[in-house]
């Protein structure tokens, strides 16, 4: 049986004691049966594993979505948004197409979206969502996005998108700037998010190591097809407590 209170403690270095009055709240979407561009298979089953997940890590609350527009998108993460100023510790998880401007800007893409679509103004800025989850310094949220970041003419002349760092967010990307994640169709999940939700289980690991030992198992798997990657959140880095405190 899960240890949940051991599992979330190294997280986020906190005592059990600390954590039995704590808060937590996940954000789960899955696009799969898109309008007018390729369908994909996974990203359903995906978010309904990630959603078992963080259940079984018993969070208070978590917020469901699936096959969802672009206004849709949009209402569940300001529901979340808005939901999450009373909770201590948050999760959002994407899984779906995801694409890059021109300037490495990523995008996670509604299942409306038409190929004619400015990305502005038809789809999800990975970079105004990252701001506005980093806007309150007293809370900790991990982003995980299991999403291509591509262009439609993939092109290795990728300038890495101007953020300013958020130390109190981590993310987790299931591929590089200008790469494409692999989908997996013969398979029931994603490699990624598979490694990710059997990762998060484990007790003892720090985000940091999480997201190393995730890019790990893909990389190999995938005979270097397919690199994950992880920015920011220096708050969550370096939090760790020893097992005796969560005892």
């Amino acid at each position: 049986m899960i240890n949940q209170s051991q599992v979330i403690c190294n997280w986020f270095d906190v005592e059990k004691s600390e954590l039995e009055k704590s808060t937590k709240i996940a954000l789960v979407v899955g696009n799969s049966d898109y309008e007018s561009i390729n369908k994909l298979r996974n990203p359903i089953n995906d978010a309904k594993l990630m959603e078992k997940t963080f259940l079984r890590l018993g969070f208070d609350t978590v917020i469901y979505g699936h096959d969802l527009g672009y206004d849709l998108m949009k209402n569940k993460i300001l529901e979340y948004n808005n939901l999450q100023k009373n909770y201590d510790i948050g999760f959002v998880y994407y899984a779906g197409h995801g694409l890059q401007d021109d300037e490495g800007n990523a995008y996670l893409i509604p299942v409306d979206f038409k190929a004619s679509d400015n990305l502005d103004g038809h789809s999800i800025s990975v970079k105004k969502l990252s701001k506005l989850l980093s806007y309150n310094i007293n809370n900790k949220n991990i982003l995980i996005l299991d999403a291509c970041r591509s262009t439609y003419e993939s092109t290795e002349n990728f300038k890495k998108p101007s953020i300013t760092e958020p130390v109190n967010l981590k993310m987790g990307f299931s591929t590089s700037y200008g790469k494409v994640a692999l989908d997996h169709p013969d398979l029931k999940n994603s490699m990624y998010t598979k490694t990710v939700s059997e990762k998060l289980l484990i007790p003892n690991l720090e985000i940091r190591d999480i997201f190393q030992s995730t890019w790990s198992v893909v990389y190999h798997a995938s005979k270097a097809k397919q690199s994950p990657a992880e920015y920011f959140g220096q708050m969550t880095n370096l939090l760790k407590v020893s097992s005796n405190e969560c005892e």
